[in-house]
């Protein structure tokens, strides 16, 4: 079973990357392999909520003796609390199920090029300087799903669910957690409260409040999707394919809404 608990800050992973990296020159002129940088690139290093998917990216320089069909092999120390999901040549999703300290190496399958980068994870805490308050009476939230393809395994892909409430909230920074819970693929995500920051650090104004998590569904077949909103169950299911193709089947138009309804 796994027990994860976000908020809006998981947004971030398909944000632009900031400069959080670590080189490697491997190679010498004199030798068959080129001197060459090769880094992971990482939107953060350091503050990972226990849970959340990091996308991390290998770079390396132009000069580089590395073919176009060459790809990188991704591998985690402790490996027994991590997920790692492969979504390109040179780029992945890792999720960490465990707080602690992990060494994340990135070499190519055929050139001898590799590197390492340390990422901290952390249990989700509330900041002091925030609030918990309970969503509205009268709440709806609309579920958006997609997918992030991995290109080598499509079976292995990320689910990604983006949630918005119907009602706004004071704060334009407020913050909208959420709890999933994952046990032979069937998921439960449970929304019931809203955190806004104390007045000197709130953001003027209103809006709805959002957020983002994302799963991973292994095995063919038909697996329960519950949304836990304010204490009521909304139950339906997901088949996913031999093919990849994930279907949901989800009864509700009030209350909680899901849409699209078939991931390609």
């Amino acid at each position: 079973m796994k027990k994860i608990i976000c908020s809006l800050f998981v947004l971030s992973i398909i944000a632009a990357f900031v400069s959080c990296k670590k080189e490697s020159t491997v190679g010498s002129p004199d030798s068959p392999l080129r001197a060459a940088k090769f880094e992971i690139t990482a939107l953060k290093l350091k503050d990972i909520h226990k849970g959340e998917p990091v996308s991390v990216v290998g770079q390396i320089e132009a000069s580089a003796l590395v073919s176009e069909s060459d790809s990188i092999m991704w591998s985690v120390s402790p490996s027994d609390k991590v997920n790692i999901n492969v979504s390109g040549r040179k780029s992945a999703y890792l999720s960490f199920d465990a707080p602690g300290t992990y060494v994340v190496t990135a070499k190519f399958k055929a050139a001898a090029y590799s590197t390492t980068q340390t990422f901290t994870v952390v249990d989700f805490v509330n900041p002091p300087y925030y609030s918990k308050i309970p969503l509205g009476a009268d709440e709806e939230v609309n579920l958006v799903l997609s997918r992030e393809n991995n290109v080598d395994d499509p079976s292995q892909s990320i689910l990604l669910v983006d949630g918005e409430t119907k009602n706004k909230y004071d704060c334009m920074n407020h913050v909208l957690p959420y709890d999933i819970k994952i046990t032979n693929d069937d998921v439960v995500i449970a929304f019931d409260s809203l955190l806004v920051p104390r007045a000197a650090d709130c953001t003027p104004g209103q809006s709805t409040a959002k957020t983002l998590t994302a799963f991973r569904a292994y095995t063919p077949g038909v697996h329960k999707f519950t949304v836990k909103l304010k204490g009521t169950d909304y139950v339906g299911s997901f088949e996913k394919a031999a093919d990849g193709t994930i279907t949901f089947t989800w009864p509700y138009t009030k209350g909680v809404k899901l849409s699209p309804l078939v991931l390609n």
